[in-house]
């Protein structure tokens, strides 16, 4: 094999340093995949470069030109920080799997000692004596790169590389974009890509700043850009609070503040109504029950898309939203306790985006035109869009700067159904 232009440094993309198959070996690989499929996984790094695996993803391209019907094969992408790192990962998977000659082994350890590989280091990667891979090197220039080495014995890279399993082209394209977006909040464990999913969804609802204090206005709303449980709203003013909290378990406590804030800001027999997760329920009503009284449930029935709840294998359909009243509940209108949403929720602004038809549907029944209707978790506006749309008012609270600025350009858009 040809030696790098420059000693000292992997050559990009040059991962393939072991000897290629021989044409009988290639025939009887090509077989074994077209009868049982692609066994070991394809190595690939975050750039879908192959550090492991050229003779396999050839063979079975080869199988499917020819009309095989093969199941796709595993892919696993890896996150690299050097390309030292990528042979040497490239190194350890192909040593354990094939038995080199003498002449093949000095080849290969020729050329990793020119990758500034220590003499240790190759004849622990190569199964070799020390004695003998010095034999092999007699000539080749000295180095020595940072190594750690394991309870076995062998030596590793010093961090284990963020590894996604993908099983398509598709689920790999997806797996480098989300590596990309990611790039230093990657577990550092085999995972997949679903679960990278998630904690990408996770990192993207964080807030992008700390609430600035900015306060925006239009003719009919107000928005503040505040931690809810630090905003100051006249007490005794909100006609209606209509709100959707985050419900993973580490924000619940914040039903308890919503509940003191209800309390607080709400005229006396006044109603909230705050979308509740299906996990945490029982804390969340408990929470809200601090202050506030039980009144009734709605169901938000979302005929358009489910929702998969993955710690208990429910698919639903559907969002509880709970009706609570400060003080006692003096009806006015009669409330429906299910809502058909007709629309898809829009996901332009944020993951959590709420659809503004069900909304809708809720002010129109729970409300009257020139209300005030409050949101202190508004992110990116949903709420206000519904209130303004039906001739209410809209007040707002979004401990996200990214959020805010998102939700008062749609409230500045809004104008009233029916008006000129």
């Amino acid at each position: 094999m040809t030696a790098p232009k420059r000693a000292g440094r992997a050559v990009p993309g040059d991962y393939q340093i072991f000897p290629a198959y021989s044409p009988d070996e290639f025939v009887g690989l090509k077989a074994s995949i077209g009868s049982r499929g692609v066994l070991v996984p394809i190595v690939v790094d975050q750039h879908s470069t192959i550090i492991d695996g050229h003779h396999r993803k050839r063979a079975y391209d080869e199988l499917i030109a020819e009309g095989a019907k093969l199941a796709p094969y595993e892919r696993k992408i890896v996150k690299f920080a050097s390309d030292d790192d990528r042979l040497a990962y490239a190194v350890s998977l192909n040593e354990r799997r094939r038995q080199l000659t003498p002449e093949q082994r000095k080849k290969v350890a020729r050329t990793l000692r020119q990758r500034d590989w220590s003499l240790r280091r190759i004849a622990e990667e190569l199964g070799a004596g020390p004695s003998t891979i010095k034999r092999d090197l007699a000539g080749v220039p000295h180095g020595t790169p940072a190594r750690v080495i394991g309870k076995d014995g062998r030596s590793y890279a010093a961090v284990r590389p963020p590894t996604v399993s993908a099983f398509s082209e598709k689920e790999e394209k997806r797996a480098v974009a989300l590596i990309a977006e990611l790039d230093d909040d990657l577990p550092l464990r085999e995972t997949t890509v679903g679960r990278l999913e998630k904690r990408a969804k996770k990192r993207r609802v964080l807030p992008s700043a700390p609430p600035d204090g900015s306060i925006h206005k239009g003719p009919r709303w107000r928005l503040d850009c505040a931690d809810m449980r630090e905003w100051k709203v006249r007490a005794n003013s909100v006609d209606l609070i209509v709100t959707d909290p985050p419900y993973e378990k580490a924000s619940i406590h914040l039903y308890k503040d919503l509940s003191a804030f209800a309390d607080r800001s709400l005229k006396p027999g006044g109603l909230l109504f705050a979308y509740a997760g299906h996990l945490y329920f029982d804390q969340i009503m408990d929470h809200l029950r601090s202050e506030l009284r039980y009144v009734a449930q709605i169901i938000f029935l979302q005929t358009t898309r489910q929702s998969p709840i993955y710690p208990i294998k429910v698919d639903s359909q559907c969002r509880p939203v709970l009706v609570f009243s400060k003080g006692k509940y003096e009806p006015r209108k009669w409330l429906k306790n299910v809502i058909v949403a007709r629309t898809r929720p829009e996901k332009d602004g944020h993951p959590w985006q709420q659809s503004v038809d069900p909304l809708t549907q809720l002010l129109e029944m729970a409300s009257d035109p020139g209300d005030l209707v409050c949101d202190p978790f508004t992110c990116t506006g949903t709420t206000g869009v519904a209130a303004l749309l039906l001739g209410r008012r809209f007040l707002g609270c979004e401990i996200d700067p990214r959020s805010v600025a998102f939700a008062k350009d749609r409230l500045a858009r809004i104008r009233r159904i029916g008006a000129e």
